[in-house]
């Protein structure tokens, strides 16, 4: 027969009583000033200017004939860098050149043929001939001149160019340091080719992505790499948002700098390409954050559509405080009371999602 399963033994009765439910304990934390306290920190990149970069190009078919720079070499604006030979600015200089002559002639035989039409020794045909002659000489010469411009030759070097064997100077347009070079004597290139690169200096730019949201007074200040510190000033903004991070790419320009602007040296500390640390602070100044201090994000209680943090009382009682949230970043929150005062060193719950938990109301309970 089989057996039947004995019936399990009572349990304990003390055992199976429920322990009674404490509190969780949540830690405080004191308010922090919101000035001398950075708000954001992002990377940030020094940009040079773009009147500082240079590149070296001849703008139609050419073959090198001479390079007179070499890598580390300092130019100056205006200053001959390369030597080309471009066989068709050469026929844009001979064919302006010729026009220039068909027109001078055709010129004075118009006038010879006005003064004959005026006597009555010369055919209406005869004149218009002479004249349609020369707009087609103007017309050559307008397409001559437009070759001559695109290679940056004036009309003027039209006739040296003829006389020199159709040799193109190629000048630096800036003052700076060649750092490419990228020609040898002989090579033909087609035009768009950049065969010099030369980096100038001038003023710099900052460029780093900023926090959307942040007071409009805020003072920003970018951290070198050595530890030394550059006040900025913000030049703009995107209005473009990244929706990824909810970030804007902004430029900002230094506000002090450490020589005149007509110092060689200046701004040596600030080559383009440096990357250092943007920090964003509260300006002191801003009447609008004076009452505003800092508390851990997660402090943040939202009740009724409102945000509040747990403020601690004496003798151990706490409250909900009514604030508004100014800005957050990351793990922290700038906010102000709407209604009482939040100090700096004021006790806040570091964590109001316990409180939250509880399901107690304002003024009640412990978290």
């Amino acid at each position: 027969k089989a057996q039947t399963p004995a019936a399990p033994a009572a349990a304990d009765t003390d055992a199976t009583k429920a322990a009674p439910r404490t509190s969780v304990p949540t830690p405080w934390v004191k308010t922090r000033a919101s000035t001398g306290v950075p708000l954001y920190e992002a990377p940030a990149q020094v940009m040079a200017a773009p009147s500082a970069m240079a590149e070296i190009m001849p703008t139609f078919r050419a073959q090198v004939v001479a390079v007179l720079v070499r890598p580390g070499q300092r130019v100056t604006p205006g200053m001959p860098v390369l030597t080309v030979l471009m066989p068709e600015v050469l026929r844009a200089a001979g064919s302006y050149q010729g026009a220039a002559l068909r027109i001078a002639a055709y010129q004075q035989r118009r006038e010879q043929q006005l003064s004959l039409k005026s006597e009555g020794l010369l055919r209406v045909a005869d004149l218009s001939e002479s004249e349609a002659r020369l707009a087609e000489a103007k017309a050559t010469q307008l397409e001559a001149l437009a070759t001559l411009q695109a290679a940056s030759l004036s009309p003027g070097e039209a006739a040296g160019l003829s006389s020199g064997g159709g040799r193109v100077s190629l000048r630096s347009p800036v003052a700076g340091v060649v750092t490419s070079v990228q020609a040898s004597l002989g090579q033909v290139t087609d035009g768009g080719t950049a065969l010099i690169k030369i980096a100038g200096s001038g003023e710099v730019r900052i460029e780093a992505r900023l926090l959307f949201g942040l007071p409009a007074h805020a003072r920003y200040e970018l951290v070198l790499p050595s530890g030394a510190r550059r006040l900025l000033t913000l030049s703009d903004r995107s209005p473009q948002l990244d929706r990824r991070d909810g970030t804007v790419q902004a430029w900002l320009t230094v506000a002090q700098p450490t020589a005149a602007p007509t110092d060689p040296a200046a701004m040596t500390d600030l080559p383009p390409g440096l990357v250092g640390k943007l920090q964003v602070y509260v300006d002191e100044a801003d009447a609008t954050l004076a009452q505003a201090v800092l508390v851990p994000a997660r402090a943040l209680l939202l009740k009724n559509s409102r945000a509040h943090v747990l403020r601690r009382l004496a003798k151990g009682d706490h409250e909900l405080l009514p604030v508004q949230v100014l800005l957050t970043t990351g793990a922290d929150a700038l906010v102000k009371a709407t209604t009482g005062k939040l100090s700096i060193g004021d006790e806040v719950a570091t964590d109001a999602s316990l409180y939250a938990g509880d399901g107690a109301s304002e003024g009640a309970g412990e978290p």
